[in-house]
Formats: C-alpha cells, sequence, structure tokens
C-alpha cells in the first residue's frame, strides 16, 4: 500500500507541475502535422522549458530590500 501511495503522490506532483507549465505557455501545442491525431488520441503537454521556470521568483526587488545592518 505504501508503494501505491508513493506512486499517486508522484504522478500528483508531475500532473501538478505540468499544468503550471501550460498555464505559464511553457508547453508545445501540436503542429500541423500532428494536429489530426492529437484530436484523435490527445496530446501529452511536456515542459519545454526549465523546471526552475514555473516556480515564481519571489527575490526581493532593490527597493524592498532592507537597510544593511550599521
Amino acid at each position: 500500500m505504501d508503494r501505491l501511495r508513493s506512486d499517486d503522490a508522484f504522478d500528483a506532483i508531475i500532473a501538478a507541475l505540468t499544468a503550471r507549465a501550460v498555464a505559464l505557455g511553457h508547453t508545445a501545442l501540436p503542429g500541423s502535422d500532428d494536429a489530426g491525431a492529437a484530436e484523435r488520441e490527445g496530446w501529452i503537454a511536456l515542459p519545454t522549458s526549465p523546471l526552475s521556470s514555473l516556480v515564481p521568483d519571489h527575490s526581493p526587488r532593490p527597493a524592498e530590500r532592507l537597510p544593511a545592518p550599521r
């Protein structure tokens, strides 16, 4: 049962990352040569960017940085 839970968790993470990539436009759409097959059989969206591009950058902007301690 632990293996099943582990596989389900892994699948959920992959699905969430793929959904994020789709939302950001970081996946390839089927080309004209693949459109017919994609319509009949479905299309698996694969990310076309690094994993790091799916995570928002929360680093402070220069104006938001705290002053250096004295």
